[in-house]
């Protein structure tokens, strides 16, 4: 758990850099995050490191996710809500693989900075994806349980 929300800092860090706001034009960057819940000890830790990195580069930054890890459809609603109000990156944990590809696609086509942290999504869309290889951990597992 410690190592997702050390590479979402590095995230963070890298979209904050000078040359990010070069890109984007305005002085200060909006970011949104949206998670699958909000109320786990793990999502709390990746807030705790979103509102660090944000007060340490002055970003503007919305953190939301839905009641519970299964309401694809309220991810699919911030996405949209994040995409009208001008946010310049979307760091997103996908409920759902395929069913927030459309939103997605909007955002893409938009400009809009792509995040995928923890769940992945069925696209090359985004720019950034940090997640585990469950296959790969699988096959660790495996090997050191036969040792």
């Amino acid at each position: 758990m410690k190592k997702k929300v050390y590479l979402f800092l590095i995230v963070m860090s890298l979209l904050l850099t000078s040359g990010c706001r070069q890109l984007w034009g305005h002085e200060k960057i909006h970011i949104t995050v949206i998670t699958k819940a909000t109320e786990t000890d793990f999502w709390r830790a990746v807030r705790s490191g979103c509102d660090t990195a944000a007060s340490e580069y002055n970003v503007d930054l919305v953190f939301e996710g839905p009641e519970n890890e299964e309401d694809y459809q309220t991810q699919i609603q911030m996405i949209e809500d994040a995409v009208a109000g001008g946010t310049d990156a979307i760091v997103l944990s996908a409920i759902d693989r395929k069913k927030l590809l459309p939103a997605l696609e909007k955002a893409a086509a938009r400009g809009i900075y792509l995040v995928i942290i923890d769940s992945g999504i069925d696209s090359r869309l985004p720019e950034v994806v940090i997640s585990t290889d469950n296959y790969a951990s699988g096959q660790q597992a495996a090997e050191a349980m036969i040792k």
